[in-house]
């Protein structure tokens, strides 16, 4: 996320205006994400995995509300804009992280480059990427909630076939009252 702040020139309500710079930080997000699924480094606190389902239209659309509010300018912007150094070198850190796992990250890669400070920013507006409707192509079989009558709850793969069939996974198990939250 820092990259893409460095990317707005530092303004979190400019990277909200840069669609293509919202796309990159979902794509270098996944990514890391992949990377460190690979290293079998848990994902902490474990509610952001969320976005490697989420498809990158509606990612899209949350970041850009949250990069438009003065809470984004306090909290991301003035921490990423305050140490760029740092922001830099956790970036280092990701990247040796990824030829260790043997991931390729290319939107994390593009992204890099603005963590330069010599580096001009996109131009504000930018939309020549299209956002996929589908969730990280990296995620293997997520699993859902969904409701199976009087207050239960039955945990399914979103890629098998629908609870009741006999193709149902073996993995679906009722609980009871509201799924937890993320």
């Amino acid at each position: 996320m820092p990259n893409a702040i460095a990317l707005a020139g530092g303004d979190p309500r400019r990277l909200a205006r840069t669609p293509d710079g919202l796309l990159l930080m979902i794509r270098s997000m996944r990514e890391q994400f992949r990377v460190l699924r690979a290293l079998r480094i848990p994902i902490t606190p474990p509610r952001l995995a969320v976005v490697r389902w989420i498809p990158e239209p509606l990612l899209q659309l949350i970041f850009k509300r949250v990069m438009d509010t003065r809470w984004a300018e306090w909290v991301i912007g003035r921490h990423a804009n305050a140490a760029p150094w740092e922001m830099r070198r956790i970036a280092e850190e990701l990247r040796e992280l990824a030829q260790k796992a043997g991931q390729k990250t290319p939107a994390s890669d593009a992204l890099f480059q603005y963590s330069d400070p010599a580096a001009a920013p996109m131009e504000s507006g930018r939309r020549t990427m299209r956002p996929s409707r589908v969730a990280d192509p990296g995620f293997q079989n997520p699993v859902m909630l969904r409701p199976a009558g009087r207050g239960e709850w039955v945990r399914s793969s979103l890629l098998s076939a629908p609870a009741g069939s006999r193709s149902a996974p073996a993995d679906d198990r009722r609980s009871p009252a509201l799924p937890p939250s993320f």
